[in-house]
């Protein structure tokens, strides 16, 4: 019993310490910093909510036996290293935060001991999430990776070779795929690169809630955690090769976007599938820029994936409340969820994604995203929506819309200025192949109703357009998320395509042009772009 209560403690300890990162923040008129303010209060709230349900879990729910009597040796052995340095990076965190804290309080002292104390009483809570995490999603990768078929594993071999080879060639020119922010179509890979991976809670000395939009990727820090520890393991191993870091974490989003094409043409059975995703804008552009869109499509698609043929398992769940967490406007595919028939059966299912999600939100020290919702909303309807309505009308959006959809296959008009490599005529012209691409989708649309496996990409696709034609999100700016969208465009093209065109040679005959088009005006982007990096932001 006494191994339980230390468990329930630990626990509890893990959230406070997340939880008091957030006890400074700046606080904001309209999008302008103007003071910061302390809300420790929030950090007992986030323990006095989560107590009750650590109790459910390790003394109702027998959490600890399973951790540590149902999970190999390896599974553990593996939970160890990630919660060790887990602990270490919360440290850090804390540390950074904690002289602002004591100071807004008018406590001049420093208190590394109690920091260190808190940090390592949080971490036999760490650990058995950790173990959890890698029994369940780890295990579920190993099994994806057994199953692979002959074509897919030369498929994944060559497509790794062929992103890694990209990668080297422009990490050994320029740094601007990790080093910039906003150089190249509003990409910010320096805040991933700097601030989302290496964090396991959020730090004072950078704007989560308007920067890269905490609310809008709540979990990422520790979703990308994992992948960091990852990387630096390796990074260390490598000590001396030049910027060995970046590169790897370039490899790792690699590999979780040729994951993304292989799910995608499990669902819709065809190998085309694996030309039209690979030589398309968005996957060539995120394999060498360092984002956070490759982990968010992954847990989409792995969802949709999920949904598919794992209806009603643990990965399905998990796999929703990540890739909420990763990217919160994905959570709208959650009425895909569920098994039950019955409309109670199906609002229970419901419920409980929804309550898992944000107990993990607050346990994971968010609960400012909920203490704070307005506050936060507004900032991000600042950056992304308000100036949308104001300065574009319908036919503005309708225009960037269609240059989205043709983003999804090669690059939209572009062009290199003094101040950054940017698109050209986004919302004041239509781009034609854009719009032939969104009628063929409608198109698929109607004549895939009636096939569910379907539904998750139809449904995407109509939500897209809400999004960027009715509400105007992101206006200015579509095809930054093509990764985003090209998920469900690309296949609904595919199958619109084929319904369409009934002679197998015929098809055989457009998608292996669309393919060949589709790489040489992706080789074409990619060269100049190269040449433009290469310009501004050299590797010195």
């Amino acid at each position: 019993m006494w191994r339980k209560v230390l468990a329930i403690i630990s626990s509890g300890i893990l959230t406070f310490v997340m939880t008091i990162n957030y006890a400074v923040y700046i606080s904001y008129e309209g999008y302008t910093g103007s003071d910061y303010q302390v809300n420790i209060h929030y950090a007992i709230a986030a323990v006095l909510i989560m107590i009750p349900v650590y109790i459910y879990l390790f003394i109702k729910k027998n959490f600890l036996e399973e951790c540590f009597l149902k999970h190999s040796r390896k599974v553990q052995g593996i939970s160890i290293v990630i919660s060790f340095f887990a602990v270490l990076q919360l440290k850090c965190d804390v540390e950074k935060n904690w002289s602002h804290i004591l100071t807004a309080l008018g406590w001049n002292m420093d208190m590394p001991l109690v920091i260190w104390l808190l940090c390592a009483s949080a971490g036999i809570g760490i650990y058995l999430f950790v173990c959890y995490a890698v029994w369940t999603v780890g295990g579920w990768g190993y099994r994806f990776f057994q199953s692979f078929t002959y074509e897919e594993k030369l498929f994944f071999v060559v497509s790794l070779a062929g992103c890694l080879s990209l990668v080297c060639y422009f990490y050994a020119r320029t740094d601007a795929c990790w080093n910039t922010v906003d150089l190249v179509y509003q990409a910010d890979p320096y805040f991933v690169y700097d601030h989302y991976y290496p964090v396991f809670s959020f730090g004072y000395d950078f704007d989560w809630d308007i920067g890269n939009g905490g609310i809008r990727h709540p979990l990422a820090t520790v979703i990308l955690f994992p992948i960091h520890i990852f990387v630096s393991f390796l990074s260390n191993l490598c000590f001396g090769i030049t910027n060995i870091r970046p590169v790897l974490y370039a490899f790792a989003e690699s590999v979780f976007m040729i994951m993304t094409a292989i799910m995608i043409k499990r669902i819709v059975g065809s190998q085309w599938i694996y030309g039209l995703f690979v030589f398309s804008f968005p996957f060539t552009f995120f394999t060498v820029f360092i984002e956070k869109y490759p982990i968010s499509i992954f847990l989409v698609v792995l969802y949709v994936y999920t949904t598919i043929e794992e209806k009603g398992s643990a990965i399905q769940k998990y796999s929703l409340i990540s890739s909420g967490g990763m990217m919160i406007t994905t959570s709208v595919l959650g009425v895909l969820y569920g098994t039950e028939t019955k409309l109670a059966g199906r609002i229970k299912e419901y419920a409980s994604a929804v309550i898992t999600f944000f107990l993990t939100l607050i346990g994971t020290g968010r609960i400012h995203y909920i203490m704070e919702f307005d506050r936060l909303i507004h900032q991000n309807s600042v950056m992304f929506y308000e100036g949308a309505l104001d300065q574009n009308g319908f036919m503005e959006k309708f225009a960037g819309f269609t240059n989205l959809c043709a983003s999804s296959f090669i690059p939209a008009a572009y062009e290199g200025t003094e101040v950054n490599f940017y698109w050209t005529h986004l919302n004041d012209k239509i781009n034609y192949f854009g719009l032939f691409v969104l009628v063929i989708g409608l198109y698929a649309c109607i004549k895939c109703r009636g096939e569910k496996k379907y539904y998750p990409f139809i449904a995407w696709f109509l939500f897209s357009i809400i999004q960027f034609v009715i509400v105007g999100f992101g206006t200015g700016f579509e095809p930054l998320f093509s990764l985003c969208h090209a998920w469900a465009i690309i296949p609904l093209f595919f199958l619109g395509i084929s319904h369409l065109v009934r002679a197998s040679a015929i098809r055989k005959v457009i998608f292996g042009s669309l393919s060949v088009i589709m790489f040489y005006y992706n080789y074409i982007h990619m060269q100049e772009l190269l040449a433009y990096l290469t310009m501004k932001a050299p590797l010195l």
